[in-house]
């Protein structure tokens, strides 16, 4: 779906863990030089996302990244790309597995 957005160059998505739900969706996109990265960047994609997709569906995370790294035969390095992202975003405290947030809310 990311792909069919106009600046859009690029993308890649991925599930995190998610202390609620057990995992949610990030999405990094890669946009041509001069588009927007700010929230109205992100807001044109959700946009075009809601006409498409539940809202459960839709990335709870958005990073515009420079390039994407792809192997010699042109597949994307998504496993590269999710350890980095969790690297960058993700304190090992803050993350609980999903058996037990589920404890934490009975």
């Amino acid at each position: 779906m990311l792909a069919l957005h106009s600046d859009v160059t690029d993308s890649a998505v991925f599930g995190i863990p998610d202390a609620v739900m057990g995992e949610s969706i990030a999405a990094l996109i890669q946009l041509p030089e001069g588009a927007s990265t700010g929230k109205e960047g992100k807001a044109s994609i959700l946009a075009l996302l809601g006409q498409h997709l539940s809202m459960m569906k839709h990335p709870r995370h958005i990073e515009f990244v420079g390039e994407l790294p792809r192997d010699d035969t042109g597949k994307l390095k998504k496993r590269r790309l999710r350890e980095s992202y969790l690297a960058r975003t993700m304190a090992p405290a803050n993350v609980a597995a999903p058996a037990e947030a589920n404890v934490a809310l009975a």
